[in-house]
């Protein structure tokens, strides 16, 4: 089953100046993830909201993938998530998960 996921906006956190409009990466180019194996990625707040929205169907089971509700909550909490993660590096930094 394949769920369509609302894209994040840019947070008020990151300076416009930071975020290369068509940059391969868009405007999180500047930003990058430590993995549990060591490897580094780029940071995509689209894989955060793919993992809520499969926990939100482990709980809710295969309805809740239909539901607006759901949908707006995980584009909620996926900004927020994202927020809290670059405010304190509006210019691009490393995370490690």
């Amino acid at each position: 089953m394949q769920t369509s996921i609302a894209s994040v906006t840019r947070p008020s956190a990151v300076p416009p100046a930071t975020a290369p409009a068509d940059a391969a990466g868009g405007q999180w180019a500047g930003y990058q993830i430590i993995r549990r194996n060591g490897s580094v990625v780029g940071f995509e707040p689209s894989k955060i909201a793919i993992a809520m929205t499969k926990a939100f169907l482990a709980v809710n089971g295969g309805q809740g993938a239909a539901s607006a509700r759901v949908r707006e909550l995980v584009e909620q909490l996926t900004a927020q998530a994202v927020n809290a993660l670059v405010r304190n590096r509006p210019g691009g930094g490393t995370f490690h998960i």
